[in-house]
């Protein structure tokens, strides 16, 4: 039997997946003694951890099983990982209940750009009460050795544990078929409520798409979509296209980046939107507007390529003309032309919703949009207002808004105490007219 074999003992028997085993040595344990009683260098000992829960963790996640972080949380399972820091499952031992905890290994090869993104991320989501974000419990920082010098040190927080997949598995699961229209509204509607609560602080998600949003089917619940992991957020008027990752860098994931991260340009609530133009887009036609090539393809296609015309699902389903207009304009290329905010998208969609016919344009409120530069290059009109039909030529650029033109600041922003809560709108500085080219840096895959 192999280290990471625990299915099985050395006769070739399966093992039942509910044993209590130590996962560093494999002694079995049981409830009424869950520690291993071998040294394992380990400060606060090892617990017992569920064969089952074991052989579901990749080996390279394994080493953490079955530690207890700051005497309070005993990782017992493992949920996924990113770029930066691993999610397990966990139970914290004063009130017996399950959660999930982040965890970031920290050493001297760690950039420190990763521990302050890591931090950053803690914050804003300790900020974020909303029904549609996952809440936040506690962060902090333990240390896993025995005692030693070379001891290891994690950064950790503690979040609600959700019961459900992430959107990108049940979109996964779904092969192609989409998440039906009824689905597809109601996981909507959450996803802009989530968001307006962000941008309603100055928060930018900045990554939002399927892998980041969870559809929790707790308390008998369905559809009901949530927002996390807000590691590369940022503040509104904060020049948001410079992050600790990098100056000038893309940030984003590529299938769900709007033209300005691909610009390296300022981002803004209205960046946000187009993500989840993107997200509803794929959820209506079982797949993303711009599949997954060459990063060089699909800046292209993000910046250049008509927006997505869907008319119908996969399952049949007939989607009215006010809809189908709703994702051209979340999706427009010329950050001017989207709703400037989640709000601005979510009081239209419930007007479709119960009209099942139109919505009005809702008036523009003064949050900030990047600048758009000459944006000639975009294969759809500026105005996007939902009653236009095929073959009407179009009004004004400007007469899709009745209320006033957002203001250009005349100076930088206020600075922004994330902890108050306060929900200020901030003003951002407009770039130069002409945009800077598409740049294809490496950003993390989807």
């Amino acid at each position: 039997m192999s280290e990471g074999d625990q299915t099985g003992d050395q006769s070739g028997k399966q093992r039942d997946p509910t044993q209590l085993i130590c996962p560093k040595c494999h002694h079995e344990l049981s409830e009424a003694s869950p520690y291993c009683p071998n040294d394992h260098a380990i400060s606060g000992g090892v617990h017992a951890v569920t064969i089952g829960a074991i052989t579901k963790t990749p080996r390279a996640r394994r080493h953490l099983l079955g530690v207890t972080i700051s005497d309070a949380y005993v990782i017992n399972g493992y949920l996924g990982s990113g770029g930066f820091g691993a999610v397990y499952r966990a139970e914290q031992k004063a009130l017996a209940r399950d959660v999930a905890i982040k965890l970031l290994m920290v050493d001297h090869e760690v950039d420190p750009a990763i521990v302050d993104r890591f931090k950053r991320e803690a914050r804003t989501a300790a900020a974020l009460l909303d029904p549609n974000i996952v809440t936040l419990f506690d962060y902090g920082e333990a240390e896993l050795g025995g005692g030693t010098e070379d001891e290891d040190r994690v950064l950790y927080f503690v979040m609600e544990l959700v019961q459900g997949p992430t959107l990108r598995q049940y979109l996964k699961a779904r092969k192609g078929r989409g998440a039906g229209l009824e689905a597809s509204l109601a996981m909507s509607l959450n996803i802009l409520r989530g968001l307006s609560a962000a941008h309603q602080l100055g928060v930018v998600h900045r990554d939002l798409k399927p892998g980041n949003v969870l559809i929790d089917e707790s308390k008998g619940r369905r559809h009901f979509a949530r927002l996390f992991d807000f590691g590369i957020a940022s503040l509104t008027g904060s020049g948001g296209h410079t992050t600790a990752m990098g100056a000038g860098g893309v940030v984003g994931t590529p299938k769900y980046m709007a033209p300005e991260q691909w610009r390296a340009q300022q981002t803004a609530p209205c960046t946000d939107v187009y993500a989840f133009g993107a997200i509803l887009a794929e959820m209506l036609s079982g797949e993303p507007p711009v599949p997954k090539a060459e990063l060089v393809e699909m800046a292209t296609a993000h910046c250049r390529n008509p927006r997505p015309n869907i008319t119908m699902t996969p399952r049949g389903e007939s989607v009215s003309r006010p809809l189908t207009n709703f994702v051209k304009k979340c999706m427009a290329i010329d950050p001017r032309q989207r709703y400037g905010n989640a709000r601005e998208a979510l009081n239209v969609l419930e007007a479709i919703i119960e009209s099942g016919e139109r919505a009005p344009i809702p008036t523009v409120t003064n949050f900030p949009v990047p600048g758009s530069g000459d944006f000639s290059d975009r294969s759809i009109s500026a105005d996007m207002s939902l009653s236009q039909g095929p073959g009407e030529p179009p009004p004004p650029p400007a007469s899709h808004t009745t209320g006033p033109q957002r203001p250009v600041p005349q100076s930088g922003p206020p600075p922004f105490d994330l902890a108050s809560r306060a929900p200020e709108r901030l003003s951002a500085p407009v770039p130069a007219s002409n945009p800077p080219p598409i740049v294809a840096s490496t950003p993390p895959p989807e």
